[in-house]
């Protein structure tokens, strides 16, 4: 199974803490994990 995570970027160490650590206990289930992270505050356009 794949999943993304779609996750804020802004913070001063990148992803979150707490969603690594999410993230880190579905790849240890044997799940393929990809991190796309938002660094902008809002979407421009809409």
């Amino acid at each position: 199974m794949k999943v993304l995570f779609v996750c804020s970027g802004n913070s001063n160490n990148g992803i979150s803490p707490i969603i690594e650590n999410q993230g880190t206990s579905l790849i240890y289930e044997g799940i393929e994990l990809t991190y796309f992270t938002i660094k902008e505050k809002e979407l421009n356009g809409l």
